[in-house]
């Protein structure tokens, strides 16, 4: 039998972009009063048309009114002089532009529609139906046949159930037969069960994390934050709302978008006309700025291939002990090939057999006269190939401004970079970092790095200090990257190209993740730049962190689920899970995840597994100081 299956509209079927409601009124605003007006002017315009909605429910005596009976209550006189009619046009427009489709619901309707129900939508709304209908259209959930009931038009409410009652009179609809959908508790769950309606609550409302970044704000106005979660939660809720969006939303886009942003916004400022994203942790930062590039026309933005191997050799003076000793793997339980990985170098098999080599790996290399020749040989050949491509690329000149971007580091990558650059003539390049490592080096001229985070000065009393700890783990997971890793680079065909390491084996999970990551953050950036946002990105940045800092201490296991089934590497030889179901076995040896916290909470829950984990550590502490004063007893007796 064909049922009557309704729906609310708003927050229901579609969501704001920007957020809260009243949020549309701050970007209607801007709009009108111009995006160099003083805060002061657009917090009284955007209160102007919020008392203006209560006094025409006050004259009505009724909430049912709509948009012209609100705007014919709106004095806008002493803050702008233009008409009210054009502002009302420009705040569906801004309405349009703000509404996002929820994916969930979309889901259900079209269900529904497959058995033959009949599909009826529902709104307490002042906007008028034509407008709702054409964005019902826009999205997909509108088709030929469906029905649209609006308060304002029909004079009736969900608020006081008079709308049912009216629906069922004029479509003549038994309740018995009726099913309505909405996010209201009280107006699409009670208020229609009252009549005999079996209602259903959809939760769409924002994720913990968009509440906790709502919370840890303590900006006057408010604005910035506020829209930012709209943004996350609107685009959590267009895609197929999982764990690994939920991360992408809630977590990768607003850090790395605000941190694109502000790099661009310095750029600009310094005049740099060059900005150089470095694979392969920049390829979804390039991405990003390539949303952001229309704002930034005097910036020109390149993907460069380069990375510790491509970049160190090359940029050593000579073939020397202090050289090697910079570019081989000090750990001796590595073979040794893989130790040298670094030199652009194959050693021969003898060579490789010989167990004596592994103290003094550097000692061995420059006492061998056939492989102290072939390291020169290889050094003249990587330089001469390395300094093409940079010309090639426009970052070896005399005349423009340049700087490289990367996420982290110890700023090695830029000092051999300008070393090399140096030895031939040319100028010195500048550099971005999300953070700079607590190992690293001091920079050779003043002013030629900047970065957001500074390993140094987080202590153990800092809100980031658990990132600090994690934050391979992060590096891992938001950059993650299908692309190999850049090995050296060769000419052909007239051209310098990157020649790759042999890609190690990709999962399906990294593919994902990095299509989820690259998606969210390209739609974050475009969402941003239309709210505004693009200038308020520091403290958006700020209080992300902080959030992310808290998701360390305390994950939530539906987005520790993002992490299911990912290894990573902390060499380019090891391979470990993120995360796992630990055993008994494992709170002895303590290493067999990466993120052993997580773990934790991932094995007993969200409640248990924080319980647990707070204890755990409790007590193994206890037990490294009662080891060490027993030690320290022990060695006094003796």
């Amino acid at each position: 039998m064909r049922r009557f299956i309704s729906f609310d509209i708003f927050d229901t079927c579609l969501c704001r972009i920007c957020g809260n409601p009243h949020n549309i009124f701050f970007l209607l605003a801007r709009e009108v009063l111009g995006d160099n007006a003083c805060l002061s002017d657009l917090l009284d315009f955007k209160t102007e048309r919020i008392r203006a909605e209560k006094r025409a429910i006050e004259k009505k005596e009724s909430l049912n009114v709509n948009l012209e009976e609100i705007y014919e209550q709106c004095d806008f006189s002493g803050i702008t002089s233009e008409r009210k009619n054009d502002i009302l046009k420009k705040e569906l427009e801004i309405e349009e532009r703000n509404l996002s489709p929820i994916c969930h619901s979309l889901e259900i309707i079209n269900s529904y529609r497959k058995n033959g129900n009949h599909i009826i939508y529902i709104s307490d709304m002042y906007l008028p139906s034509p407008f709702l209908l054409k964005v019902l259209e826009k999205y997909g959930f509108w088709k030929n046949g469906d029905r649209l009931f609006v308060s304002c038009e029909e004079n009736k409410s969900k608020a006081e159930g008079s709308l049912f009652k009216h629906i069922s009179d004029k479509e003549n609809i038994s309740f018995s037969r009726w099913i309505h959908y909405g996010d209201n508790p009280i107006k699409d769950v009670i208020n229609p069960k009252k009549l005999g309606i079996k209602g259903v609550h959809l939760d769409y409302s924002f994720s913990y994390y968009e509440k906790l970044l709502e919370e840890s704000d303590i900006s006057v106005d408010n604005y910035a934050i506020s829209l930012s979660i709209g943004i996350s939660r609107a685009l959590r809720l267009s895609h197929n709302n999982d764990a690994k969006v939920g991360v992408a939303a809630d977590f990768v886009a607003p850090l790395y978008v605000s941190f694109v942003n502000q790099v661009m916004m310095d750029a600009r400022q310094k005049e740099i006309t060059d900005l150089y994203f470095l694979a392969r942790d920049g390829k979804i930062l390039f991405e990003i700025a390539k949303e952001l590039k229309p704002f930034y026309k005097t910036i020109n933005i390149h993907y460069l291939y380069a990375s510790r191997k491509a970049i160190y050799f090359p940029s050593i003076s000579g073939i020397n002990k202090e050289n090697l000793d910079f570019l081989v793997d000090k750990d001796t339980t590595l073979p040794i090939q893989n130790r040298v990985d670094n030199l652009h170098i194959k050693l021969k098999k003898s060579f490789l057999d010989n167990n004596d080599y592994k103290e003094d790996l550097v000692g061995a290399l420059l006492d061998n006269e056939e492989i102290r020749l072939e390291l020169e040989k290889c050094l003249k050949v990587a330089k001469k190939t390395t300094l093409d491509y940079l010309k090639q690329e426009g970052l070896a000149n005399n005349k423009n401004k340049c700087a490289i971007v990367d996420l982290r580091g110890t700023r090695k990558c830029q000092e051999c970079l300008n070393a090399l650059l140096e030895e031939e003539g040319y100028n010195r390049v500048l550099a971005y970092y999300l953070e700079v490592s607590t190992k690293s080096i001091n920079p050779s001229h003043p002013g030629e790095y900047l970065s957001f985070v500074y390993g140094d000065v987080i202590n153990h009393k800092s809100v980031f200090y658990p990132i600090k700890n994690k934050a391979f783990i992060f590096e891992q997971y938001f950059s993650a990257t299908c692309d190999p890793r850049t090995a050296s680079y060769t000419q052909k065909d007239g051209h310098v190209i990157p020649v790759f390491d042999e890609l190690e084996y990709i999962s399906s999970e990294t593919k994902s993740i990095q299509d989820i990551n690259t998606a969210i953050c390209k739609d974050y950036a475009r969402m941003m730049i239309n709210s505004g946002l693009n200038n308020d990105t520091k403290i958006i940045l700020q209080n992300t962190l902080k959030v992310i800092s808290d998701f360390c201490v305390k994950p939530k296991l539906d987005y520790l689920k993002a992490f299911e089934n990912l290894y990573v590497s902390k060499t380019q030889f090891d391979h470990t899970p993120i995360i796992k179901k630990i055993n008994i076995l494992d709170y002895v040896k303590n290493n067999t995840c990466i993120w052993f916290d997580g773990s934790m909470v991932y094995t007993y829950g969200d409640r248990l597994g924080i319980l647990f984990n707070e204890y755990y550590w409790r007590i193994r502490n206890i037990l490294k100081r009662f080891l060490r004063f027993s030690h320290q007893g022990k060695s006094k007796l003796s």
